[in-house]
């Protein structure tokens, strides 16, 4: 029996909608239950990234999962001594409904983010100047990579969105409508630990002056106008001053056309809320009932939405606890009563700022993520998957160091071209999924620059104090992983003068209101500054009138549309004009580091892993220096296993472990004592607690690596 258990909870998207739910109980397989993996294929540091995999076997005696399909998602966690750690993320790929003896099954195969890019084709702007983490943002953009809580909430086009994370200045409105607000400052504090993963911060309430104001403005003066909403995060730490703290107002010092969302009354560690909003006769008001609708200290996710047009309607509150895993939905008589109620037609707030924080009632907390919307409302669904990123960023990507002087994806293939700009960034960096399943960039220095890179956090021995690793072990010299030759190919590009790059070649007729699509490519290079053609100096027509309208205007490719506005047109002579970023030249740059050597043993074995050609000559030379003088003798590393449930130590050891750490490992029979860096992490559990964990894991880079642009190499050290 293992002397050491963790609860384990596989919990599944099952419907689809959003709604994560604990399938634990109907993991039936013999005792196993279930199997994880991350990270590459091999010791490697120059392997590519791969997308992980889970695999389980579910009860569906009682016909609970007929309707799970590819692509709901999947997480896994283990709790241990109090603390719950994600072990794995992904979404089902594949369901397979068997029948195993009496009982109907469904066999869960699952994979990591990474397996949404493969295969799909992707094209992008040209830009100029961007660091490889750029670029990768871009990509993933390209082909609907999830966002992370910020970028999300951005796509569901707010009308002003303040993340409130600056440390000084303004509060900034990214919603592009540039309705910045004033923060008064007082005891409280900028740039407070974010609310949401990955974000960049938010704002401490003093209970009595702190506040970011907006000055007044079409797109925040009645929000609830025609159905409205509010969205934040927040943490309370009391009801406010004198027992009420606003969150947000529009101050306007009448009740008959105020718009304010406060909390107030503190009991029992809880919070309530009241809402209100001034209408002509009679203002409305409703508060919360029951216990506490908010845990004081605990985030909170909410979203207020309502609709003023008519004194019949009532709002509704989402709110969503982040450390209870609680999602709650308050309407009138389910969570809120109607205080007062609304008489007459809803009042301007126009005269009045758009206030965050003391409208005359200062808040106590923090208040970060805050976003509004006017004449449109996010649905549930929607505000699941803002929490769901609030939670659990989907993006880690670090910005890189290698800048590539010209950026642009044609019909590419996004998991290759993603390897392709990881490969650029040079020997170092890695992709990885993480285990709370977001998608993992580092640069070349990262493991350098980072505790968890520089600082072995765990030494693994095969015999004497614990943590323990268990047999087999394996070491592998490196052999297949040398690389003795790299010669770095750079392209010198620059902008031609505006010119026709593209012409159709024959008359195009049309009847009225049809459209066509012509994807346009250039030779030469890729386009900047495409002009939609105009009429007379790009096409003539006869019959009739057309449009003529381009998705992107710069890129390797160009989607031009013509649509037929009146009659049956003729279109003769249609052409595109832009500029190209046109090749002037190539340069092999060869490595300078001595590996004589290792080409008398091994032979001549080039580095052959596609890079982006747009890229310094001076990073190329410390490139191709960097992979032969690290590489021309072969990577060691090892592979080995680790029987978690067998001790304290061990268990917190693996599920504590994540790509990347540097660990020592002490093998006896091997005469294996080093560091090394995680590069594959595998979980098998089975019923009730057996855990066994297989790490892979490379020699871990001498502490100088990493250097670019030291000016101090040899031998046996570079800058990289």
């Amino acid at each position: 029996m293992p002397s050491v258990r963790a609860t384990y909870e596989i919990t599944i998207d099952v419907a689809g909608d959003g709604v994560m739910v604990d399938v634990t109980a109907d993991i039936d397989a013999g005792g196993r239950l279930f199997g994880s993996e991350r990270g590459g294929v091999s010791t490697a540091i120059l392997a590519p990234a791969k997308a992980g995999g889970l695999d389980f076997l579910l009860n569906n005696a009682a016909g609970t999962y007929s309707a799970l399909r590819a692509g709901r998602t999947v997480v896994v966690t283990a709790t241990y001594d109090s603390t719950t750690r994600s072990v794995w993320r992904g979404r089902i790929s594949r369901p397979q409904f068997v029948h195993l003896g009496i009982d109907p099954y469904v066999a869960i195969t699952a994979l990591g983010p990474l397996a949404a890019l493969v295969g799909k084709s992707v094209s992008t702007p040209l830009y100029q100047d961007v660091t490889t983490g750029e670029a990768i943002e871009v990509l993933l953009d390209a082909a609907g990579f999830p966002q992370n809580a910020g970028d999300y909430l951005l796509s569901l086009a707010p009308d002003g969105y303040w993340p409130l994370g600056e440390a000084s200045g303004d509060a900034i409105d990214y919603s592009g409508n540039g309705n910045d607000g004033t923060v008064t400052i007082g005891a409280g504090a900028r740039a407070a630990a974010a609310l949401d993963d990955e974000g960049d911060g938010g704002l401490d309430f003093d209970a009595d002056v702190t506040a970011a104001t907006v000055p007044t403005d079409a797109t925040n003066s009645g929000i609830f106008n025609g159905g409205g909403a509010f969205a934040a995060i927040l943490t309370v730490a009391s009801a406010g001053e004198s027992g009420a703290g606003i969150i947000f107002s529009k101050p306007t010092g009448s009740s008959n056309t105020q718009t304010r969302l406060r909390t107030q009354s503190l009991s029992g560690g809880r919070v309530h809320l009241r809402f209100d909003r001034g209408y002509s006769t009679t203002g409305g008001a409703w508060t919360t009932s029951g216990t506490g609708k908010i845990v004081v200290g605990n985030p909170t996710a909410l979203l207020l939405l309502h609709n003023d047009d008519d004194v019949a309607n009532d709002p509704t509150i989402h709110l969503y606890d982040l450390v209870s895993g609680v999602l709650t939905t308050l309407t009138v008589g389910g969570g809120i009563s109607e205080s007062t109620t609304p008489v007459g037609a809803a009042g301007s707030d126009a005269s009045a700022s758009f206030v965050i924080g003391n409208g005359g009632l200062g808040f106590d907390g923090v208040i970060d993520e805050v976003a509004v919307w006017k004449g449109a409302q996010p649905t549930l669904a929607q505000f699941r998957q803002w929490i769901d990123r609030v939670l659990q960023a989907r993006r880690r990507i670090d910005t890189g160091k290698t800048v590539i002087d010209w950026y642009w994806e044609a019909e590419a293939d996004a998991f290759p071209a993603l390897q392709t700009l990881v490969n650029t960034e040079g020997p170092g960096a890695k992709l990885y999924e993480d285990a709370g399943g977001a998608l993992v960039f580092k640069r070349r220095t990262a493991r350098m620059e980072e505790s968890t890179g520089n600082t072995s956090q765990v030494t693994l021995r095969s015999s004497g104090t614990e943590p323990l690793l268990s047999r087999p072990f394996a070491s592998d010299p490196g052999d297949r992983d040398v690389f003795n030759v790299a010669d770095i190919t750079v392209n010198r590009r620059s902008l031609a003068s505006l010119a026709v790059v593209w012409s159709l070649g024959e008359s195009l007729t049309l009847s009225v209101g049809q459209s066509r699509s012509f994807t346009v490519t250039a030779s030469g290079g890729p386009m900047y500054g495409a002009i939609a053609p105009a009429l007379t100096t790009d096409y003539t027509v006869s019959g009739g009138t057309v449009s003529t309208a381009l998705d992107r205007t710069s890129g390797g490719v160009v989607t031009l549309t013509v649509t037929a506005l009146t009659g049956a047109p003729t279109v003769t002579g249609l052409q595109m004009r832009a500029q190209v970023a046109a090749l002037d030249g190539s340069t092999a740059i060869p490595s300078q580091i001595d590996a004589s050597a290792s080409i008398a043993e091994f032979g001549r074995i080039p580095w052959s892993q596609p890079i982006r050609a747009e890229i310094s000559a001076q990073d190329a030379q410390d490139m191709a220096d960097a992979i032969v003088g690290w590489h021309k003798d072969g990577r060691p590393g090892v592979t080995f296993g680790v029987m978690a449930s067998a001790a304290e130590a061990r268990l917190e050891a693996v599920l504590d472990r994540e790509i990347g750490h540097r660990i020592t490992v002490v093998e006896a029979i091997n005469g294996v004592s080093s560091d090394f860096y995680v590069e594959s992490v595998a979980h098998d559990v089975s019923a009730p607690a057996a855990h066994r964990t297989t790490l892979v894991a490379s020699e871990a880079l001498p502490q100088t690596y990493g250097l670019w642009d030291a000016g101090d190499w040899d031998d046996a050290l570079w800058a990289w």
